[in-house]
């Protein structure tokens, strides 16, 4: 993003990087994901405070909103979209924001939302962009202090060391929140980030 907000997009073909202006996009774009042939990006219209999708079938030289796929989001925080799996189990794309998880219908082209997390808003300056991860069939979001393990058939339970009294307050400060994740193997590996410092866990 340019400093008054214009959207640019890199992308890559090979070793190579080219820098583009979009055409469509009125938006500045958060978070974008290839899925299917097409790419889709998730911006944020500071004006009317929602949260909008556009497609592009062009490897990113032009952008359409997507009319059916617009959300009222009043706290941008963060936005990501996620490639996980709908309830049946088949490859989707989700929409992460503080409101909770969406499911972006790309055939009915809608945003059905999945879950609220029990009405957690999940709002912190802190928050690092891209925290979700599947790891063992589960999705893991972190929300402010809180570590989210998701299944698509519906169950959710927070599971932050933080919030559960996992780790001893002495080593992390209670305040502290789940700034990144990163899947290695078999572990799930999670950054606690507060203002005295960071740890990996």
């Amino acid at each position: 993003t340019g400093s008054v907000g214009t959207p640019w997009v890199k992308y890559t073909t090979a070793s190579s990087w080219t820098d583009i202006t979009p055409s469509g996009m009125t938006n500045t774009p958060y978070s974008m994901k290839a899925f299917k042939g097409n790419v889709y990006a998730a911006s944020y219209d500071y004006t009317n405070k929602q949260v909008e999708i556009y497609k592009s079938v062009d490897d990113g030289t032009t952008w359409t909103a997507i009319t059916g796929m617009i959300i009222g989001e009043p706290d941008l925080e963060f936005i990501d979209l996620v490639e996980y799996r709908d309830a049946s189990g088949q490859a989707a794309i989700l929409l992460h924001v503080p409101s909770g998880l969406y499911l972006l219908d790309l055939s009915a082209e809608n945003i059905q939302r999945i879950t609220d997390f029990g009405g957690d808003g999940a709002v912190t300056a802190n928050f690092t962009f891209g925290s979700a991860r599947e790891f063992g069939g589960n999705l893991y979001l972190a929300r402010k202090n809180k570590l989210f393990e998701f299944h698509y058939t519906g169950p959710w339970q927070d599971i932050s060391p933080v919030t559960n009294a996992r780790i001893d307050s002495s080593v992390v400060p209670p305040k502290s929140v789940v700034s990144a994740l990163d899947v290695g193997g078999p572990w799930l590996f999670v950054t606690l980030t507060s203002t005295t410092g960071s740890s990996v866990w």
